[in-house]
């Protein structure tokens, strides 16, 4: 890099002002260069150790976890877990769900449930042993009351709505009938939460405008979703 230039700069005023022979130079300089790649190849060792301490400085608390949990076979165990890294929730769900038996209960949670989790890695199946549960701005639900949405999207576009689109196409329904009903949004407020397919809306005012407090709760059961509720 910048350092090899600059070495043959100061190098070739030496060969020209004759302190250096040419050969001498070619010589030091072939020998610089066999050493270069065993000297890169220790930043990346160094690199490797650090990301191997991070790594552990991950995982060994989940051993210790799992070492209590042993210790506490005849109880119920609730495992919070706060991570977005594949390696870390692969290696946890897979721990946990090995430690539970006849005698031994876990839930895994947690209070964001990121993309990651989507992630094929992941076993469903793991997640649904520990029936892992977390709360969603959405209900991962596809049932016959998006059969009109599903099949003019796929005409025009020629594949099924994302969640997002299918949110947006939700949001739209709810504004236009409460304004529709109330003339104005700011009075359909009272009229507390609606639901649809994947999404519910019960607004409140903030600053000057308005959010939405809705939320699902949501665990996993063997390979299957379901919401938790107050009626459950």
């Amino acid at each position: 890099g910048i350092m090899i230039a600059i070495l043959i700069f100061y190098s070739g005023r030496l060969i020209f002002n004759g302190e250096l022979g040419i050969n001498n130079f070619f010589s030091f300089l072939a020998a610089m260069m066999l050493a270069y790649q065993p000297v890169k190849s220790l930043t990346k060792v160094n690199i490797a150790i650090e990301q191997g301490l991070a790594a552990a400085n991950r995982i060994i608390p989940i051993i210790d976890l799992e070492n209590k949990i042993k210790q506490n076979s005849d109880k119920n165990n609730l495992v919070f877990l706060e991570s977005q890294n594949l390696n870390v929730i692969t290696s946890a769900s897979s721990l946990f769900n090995s430690q539970i038996s006849k005698n031994r209960n876990i839930k895994m949670l947690t209070s964001y449930r990121s993309e990651v989790y989507e992630n094929e890695n992941i076993s469903y199946q793991h997640l649904g042993n520990l029936k892992f549960t977390y709360p969603s701005y959405f209900l991962p639900k596809y049932d016959e009351g998006l059969d009109d949405l599903n099949s003019i999207f796929y005409e025009k576009f020629g594949k099924l709505p994302s969640k997002i689109s299918i949110r947006a196409y939700e949001i739209t329904l709810d504004l236009i009938l409460r304004t529709s009903y109330r003339k104005k949004l700011i009075k359909s407020i009272d009229l507390g939460e609606t639901r649809y397919s994947q999404n519910r809306f019960k607004y409140r005012k903030k600053d000057n405008g308005f959010i939405n407090e809705s939320v699902f709760l949501i665990q996993h059961e063997d390979l299957d979703l379901f919401e938790i509720s107050s009626d459950n």
